[in-house]
């Protein structure tokens, strides 16, 4: 498993709670940080670990429209389940919620689809980079691999098991 995760969450939600989309994005936004979700945050690893799901977890890009919420966070050794269950608590579970997540290799890859505060889809992959190069070869007519074609290949592949 890599040191970074790129996890995507998109919180799609009813009119009622735009307002609270909104200060939710606002706070996160001004704070610059994750645990502005909670009342009593605490900056120790351990904290990190229960309540966000990672040691350590930076916002890379956020959005908030009509109906969505979208996140963009990057995280250390693994996907942020904690924080995925803390946005159903925060919207009350009346919400879909989808939670991506992709290491940096990416040997290892999945998503949860959440609706009503229950976890209703799952799909985790877990590959060796051996495995990922026969799936390479498996995709390419048994064609071995150059370093920028498996690049190149791989995040799409990746992309696209995952994808909606």
């Amino acid at each position: 498993m890599a040191n970074h995760i790129v996890n995507t969450i998109i919180v799609r939600f009813e009119k009622d709670k735009q307002e609270l989309a909104q200060r939710l994005f606002d706070s996160m936004n001004g704070a610059g940080r994750l645990d502005a979700l909670y009342e009593s945050p605490q900056d120790t690893r351990g904290w990190w670990e229960t309540h966000i799901g990672a040691k350590w977890a930076r916002l890379q890009d956020m959005e908030v429209s009509d109906g969505e919420f979208y996140l963009n966070i990057e995280s250390a050794w693994h996907e942020i389940e904690p924080f995925v269950n803390r946005l159903n608590e925060v919207f009350e579970d009346e919400c879909e919620i989808r939670h991506e997540w992709v290491d940096e290799m990416p040997t290892w890859f999945g998503f949860r689809l959440y609706e009503q505060g229950r976890c209703s889809h799952e799909f985790i992959r877990e590959l060796t980079e051996e495995e990922l190069q026969q799936e390479y070869r498996d995709n390419h007519d048994g064609a071995e691999p150059t370093e920028d074609a498996m690049w190149d290949w791989m995040w799409d592949w990746c992309y696209d098991q995952i994808g909606e």
